[in-house]
C-alpha cells in the first residue's frame, strides 16, 4: 500500500493534515449462492487469480486481487459506497439490489448452453478509466484455461449469450 502524506504549510496541532491511502488491488465482493465446497472456492480463487493477471498486465504491475463472497445486500451497499470496485454475481441473473445500483454490468455464460451459472461483473459508474480496465480484465478473465476448467469444466468454453464477444450491459 502506498501512503500519501498531504498538508499545506508548516503544519502545527491545530492544523488539520490530510493522509490519502492508496493501494493497487481491486476490491471484490463475489456473490455466489452455490452450496459452499471447496470447488466452489477454487473457482472464486482462480476468477481473482486471473483478473489480477489480466490488471497486472495492463497496469504494467503487480495487482492484487481481494475476493470475499458476501450477501446480495452486503455487496450491494458496499459497491455504492466504494468499499467494493466491483462485484461478480455467479448464478442465473443478477439480484433486484444489484440491479437497483448505478453499475455497468459485463455477463458471460458457457457455451455449453447451461443458463443456471452465468457470470456477471458489476463495476460502479464513476471512474471511467477503471470501468475500461475492469472490462478488459473480465473478458481475459473469463478466458483464462485454470478459471474456465474450474467455473464450467475442462472443455468449457465462455461467451456472452449475444454472440462469441463479451458485450457489456447498461
Amino acid at each position: 500500500m502506498v501512503l500519501l502524506a498531504m498538508c499545506t504549510g508548516v503544519a502545527t496541532a491545530a492544523e488539520p493534515q490530510v493522509r490519502v491511502a492508496s493501494s493497487r488491488g481491486l476490491r471484490l465482493a463475489v456473490i455466489d449462492t452455490t452450496k459452499v465446497t471447496p470447488a466452489r472456492d477454487a473457482m472464486h480463487r482462480a476468477f481473482a487469480t486471473s483478473i489480477g493477471e489480466s490488471l497486472s498486465r495492463a497496469c504494467g504491475g503487480e495487482v492484487g486481487v481481494t475476493a470475499k463472497c458476501v450477501g446480495v445486500d452486503h455487496a450491494a451497499f458496499n459497491l455504492r459506497a466504494g468499499v467494493y470496485d466491483a462485484v461478480l454475481v455467479v448464478g442465473r441473473s443478477v439480484p433486484e439490489p444489484l440491479r437497483r445500483t448505478e453499475a455497468i454490468t459485463l455477463s458471460a455464460v458457457p457455451e455449453n448452453g447451461k443458463r443456471d451459472r452465468m457470470l456477471y461483473l458489476l463495476i460502479a459508474h464513476g471512474d471511467s478509466a477503471l470501468e475500461g480496465l475492469l472490462a478488459a480484465a473480465f473478458m481475459g478473465a473469463v478466458r483464462d484455461e485454470t478459471f474456465l476448467e474450474r467455473f464450467a469444466g475442462r472443455e468449457g468454453k465462455i461467451s456472452h449469450p449475444a454472440g462469441d464477444k463479451l458485450a457489456a450491459q447498461e
